[in-house]
C-alpha cells in the first residue's frame, strides 16, 4: 500500500517595518518501504523548497542525493540562502522517534486520525521553534499523509541594502556618468528624462541642470530609497564687444562671469588673471576668454582689430638751389602734404618740391575710421658756389652796358648780405637779396672813380661763406 509523508515547515521571516512574509519549506517521501528500527527510519525521496530559498549545500549528516536516514535524536542541517540576503543561514531541524507506534499498518478509515505519532523539533540560525507532533491524518482508505505543521521560526532580516556609487558626483554641462546602485533587491531610478534606464542598476545620467536622482531597493512591501546629487557646473561668461583701434591706443576689455577668468594670448594685455584687462595689441588680435568652475570651462572670443594705418614719405634729398624733385607717398589713399611752399599741390600723392631752402615735408593721411598716420620727408637745398661771379670793374654812365655791380650767376641763388664798402670803410650799399646791384651812387650821389671792397655773406653747399673782393668804379 502506497503511503506518502509530508513535512512543512512554514518559516516567518521578519522583513522590515514588522511586515512578515512566509517562506515555505515542504519535503515529501514516499514511505513504501518505510523501515523505522532502533536506528531511526530511512526514507527514500526527493527534499523540496519552494521558489524562495535557494540550497546552497547537501542536508548534514547525510550524503547527496535523494536518499537520507533520519536517526532519532539527530539534528539536520542545510545551509539556504533566504530571499534578499548575501549570506547564507542555516536550516536545521532534529528527528525524534516516538516510542509510540500505533495502527502501524496505516490500514484506517478515510477522516480518521491514527494514532501515529513521531515528535521533531526545528529551527534556524537565529530562531527556535517549539517541540511539534506529527500527526496522520487519513485522507482516503490504505493512504495516509503524515503532515507537520505550525513549526514556525522568526528570522530577522535588515531592510534591503543599498549601495550608490558615485555619491554626489560633478559634471560639466553636456556630460553625462555612469550611476550604479548595488542591491540584491530589485532598483528603480527617476525622474526619468536625462536617464538611459529606469529600471536597471547602472544608468547613465546626462542632466542639463544640476539633479537629484531618487533610486528606490524593493522586497516585498519594503523599499528603501537613496538620493544622489548631480551637480551640474555651468561656467557663464559675457564679453565686451568687439572693438576697433587705432594704432597705438589700448582699449579696456570686459569679461562678466563665473569662477576664474583666464585670457590669452598675454600679448599686449596689462594681465591674463583678471576680468578686466586692458589691451594694446601691436596688430589685429583675437582674445580669448576663459570661465572655470569646479574643472568645467567655458571659452568665448572678442576680436581688437588695429588700424595699423601707415605711409612712408621716402628718404630725404639733396638738391641744388634752383632744382626740383617729385615727392612720393605710400600706404594710403589720400595724402595731405605741409607746408604748401615749394609744392605742386598739397593733397596728391606725389607733388613737386621745389623749395628755395632746406624745408621738411609731412604728409598726412585719415583712414576710413578716424585714424591718422603722418611721415616726414627733408629736401636739403645746396647751393653751389662756383657759379657765383664778379666783375672787377664796372661804368655807371648810363650807357646800359655794366652800369651796375652785384654777383652774377644763373642760378637765384638766396643770400644773407651783400655789403660794398669805400677806401674809408663807409657803407655805400647794402642787399640781401641775389638781385641787389649798386648803381655806383650813394644817398643820389655818384661816387667818385676809385676801388671798393664787397662782401657776400651766404650757405654755399652746406656752410656759411664770406665771398669778398674790389671792384673798380670807372666812369
Amino acid at each position: 500500500m502506497k503511503r506518502k509523508l509530508s513535512f512543512l515547515l512554514l518559516l516567518l521571516m521578519i522583513i522590515c517595518n514588522n511586515v512578515f512574509s512566509q517562506i515555505t519549506i515542504t519535503f515529501t517521501v514516499d514511505v513504501a518501504g518505510m523501515t523505522i528500527g532502533a536506528g531511526g527510519m530511512h526514507i527514500a525521496g526527493q527534499f523540496e523548497t519552494d521558489s524562495s530559498l535557494t540550497i546552497l549545500s547537501d542536508w548534514n549528516p547525510g550524503a547527496p542525493g535523494s536518499q537520507m536516514t533520519l536517526i532519532s535524536g539527530t539534528t539536520y542541517t542545510v545551509d539556504v540562502q533566504f530571499p534578499f540576503s548575501a549570506a547564507g543561514k542555516p536550516l536545521e531541524f532534529e528527528f525524534v522517534r516516538d516510542d509510540v507506534w500505533t495502527n502501524s499498518t496505516g490500514d484506517v478509515s478515510e477522516g480518521n486520525p491514527g494514532d501515529c505519532c513521531l515528535d521533531l523539533s526545528c529551527g534556524v540560525e537565529d530562531g527556535s521553534g517549539g517541540i511539534n507532533r506529527i500527526i496522520i491524518i487519513p485522507d482516503c482508505s490504505g493512504t495516509y499523509t503524515c503532515s507537520w505543521n505550525n513549526c514556525a521560526a522568526l528570522i530577522s532580516s535588515t531592510s534591503p541594502a543599498i549601495t550608490v556609487t558615485p555619491m554626489n558626483p560633478l559634471i560639466c554641462k553636456g556630460e553625462s556618468i555612469q550611476l550604479s546602485a548595488t542591491s540584491l533587491a530589485s532598483v528603480s531610478w527617476s525622474p526619468d528624462p536625462s536617464l538611459s534606464c529606469t529600471l536597471c542598476n547602472n544608468p547613465i545620467a546626462g542632466p542639463d541642470t544640476t539633479t537629484y536622482y531618487y533610486v528606490t531597493a524593493s522586497i516585498g512591501n519594503c523599499m528603501v530609497i537613496e538620493t544622489v546629487l548631480v551637480s551640474v557646473a555651468v561656467p557663464e561668461l559675457n564679453l565686451s564687444n568687439d572693438q576697433m583701434l587705432c594704432a597705438g591706443e589700448s582699449v579696456q576689455l570686459s569679461a562678466d562671469g563665473t569662477g576664474n577668468i583666464s585670457w590669452s594670448p598675454a600679448s599686449g594685455l596689462s594681465c591674463t588673471s583678471c576680468n578686466d584687462p586692458v589691451a594694446s595689441p601691436a596688430l589685429t588680435t583675437q582674445y580669448f576668454a576663459t570661465a572655470t568652475v569646479g574643472g568645467c570651462s567655458l571659452t568665448d572670443s572678442l576680436l581688437i582689430t588695429v588700424d595699423d594705418l601707415s605711409i612712408h614719405a621716402g628718404t630725404d634729398q639733396n638738391i641744388y638751389f634752383g632744382e626740383s624733385i617729385q615727392l612720393n607717398a605710400e600706404g594710403a589713399s589720400a595724402y595731405l602734404w605741409q607746408p604748401p611752399d615749394g609744392l605742386s599741390c598739397t593733397e596728391c600723392t606725389s607733388p613737386v618740391a621745389s623749395p628755395t631752402v632746406t624745408t621738411q615735408y609731412v604728409v598726412t593721411s585719415t583712414s576710413d575710421n578716424g585714424c591718422k598716420a603722418s611721415d616726414s620727408i627733408s629736401v636739403f637745398i645746396t647751393v653751389p658756389c662756383k657759379g657765383i661771379y664778379f666783375p672787377n670793374a664796372f661804368t655807371p654812365n648810363g650807357d646800359g652796358m655794366n652800369d651796375t655791380f652785384g654777383p652774377i650767376s644763373e642760378l637765384d641763388i638766396p643770400i644773407n648780405t651783400f655789403r660794398i664798402f669805400d677806401r674809408w670803410g663807409r657803407l655805400v650799399f647794402e642787399s640781401n637779396t641775389f638781385g641787389g646791384q649798386w648803381d655806383g651812387s650813394f644817398q643820389k650821389k655818384p661816387q667818385p672813380i676809385e676801388a671798393y671792397i664787397y662782401y657776400l655773406e651766404l650757405s654755399c653747399e652746406g656752410k656759411n661763406v664770406l665771398l669778398k673782393g674790389d671792384v673798380m668804379l670807372i666812369r
